[in-house]
């Protein structure tokens, strides 16, 4: 993410799968408490907060049965990017680390993704 947002001319695309929104919830999750540090942490290191400076295109995957990272990060950080060429497909079925048991509905939406990518040049 860091990469995307200062550095995104050396790339021309960025797929998110099963990402997280807020550093906060992260935490949360591995119960680890930031204390005073918590604003600070949650702007440095979230991923819809670096989302508002990517200007590349963005592809988000997620699966709509994610009990880890519910499909409320994916909203938020599809929310976040501050441009239309983006796109956001929610893998049926699929949990946190099994997107992949969905491999046809997975790699058409990546191939899908590509084909609107402008051509090199």
């Amino acid at each position: 993410m860091e990469l995307a947002a200062n550095r995104g001319e050396d790339f021309r695309a960025l797929s998110l799968e099963s990402a997280f929104s807020d550093v906060l919830y992260l935490l949360a999750l591995f119960q680890v408490d930031p204390g005073p540090h918590a604003e600070r942490l949650s702007k440095e290191f979230s991923n819809n907060t670096k989302l508002a400076g990517v200007q590349l295109p963005v592809l988000i995957l997620h699966g709509d049965r994610d009990q880890l990272l519910q499909p409320l990060h994916a909203r938020e950080n599809h929310e976040a990017i501050p441009h239309e060429n983006k796109a956001i497909v929610w893998m049926e079925g699929a949990g946190h680390n099994d997107m992949l048991l969905q491999a046809r509905m997975y790699f058409a939406a990546i191939r899908g993704f590509v084909k609107t990518l402008p051509e090199d040049g």
